[in-house]
């Protein structure tokens, strides 16, 4: 008698790295078939954010390479606010007009996609 396995994602761990405006070092780990959790850490210029995730994975007609997926977490990060060119209390201020030099900020985030795997 035989017997096969099916397993929503073919692969445990990955990490990759980010270039461009927004440097930075991703990282996710399968813990179960379908569930899994992200960390992003992004380095954007006179800035920091880390991101982390629970994603939730959903094969698509019964696809063993393609999948949707949904998740919540949360972002938490700083910046140099004399650097930056951002818009508060609808337009009406710049962070420059409020003379802070840094600025924190804590955030709900959710996201949604589709994965495609080859192997």
């Amino acid at each position: 008698m035989m017997t096969m396995s099916v397993f929503s994602q073919n692969y445990i761990h990955a990490a990759g790295l980010r270039g461009g405006v927004y440097n930075g070092f991703n990282y996710k780990n399968f813990f179960s078939n379908s569930v899994a959790f992200e960390g992003i850490l992004l380095k954007p210029w006179k800035a920091f954010d880390l991101t982390l995730l629970v994603e939730k994975y959903h094969p698509v007609d019964r696809s063993r390479n393609f999948f949707l997926y949904y998740g919540i977490g949360g972002l938490a990060g700083f910046y140099d606010a004399r650097y930056a060119n951002i818009l508060l209390f609808r337009g009406e201020m710049l962070l420059s007009d409020l003379n802070m030099n840094s600025a924190e900020y804590l955030l709900l985030s959710g996201l949604i996609g589709n994965l495609f795997t080859i192997l």
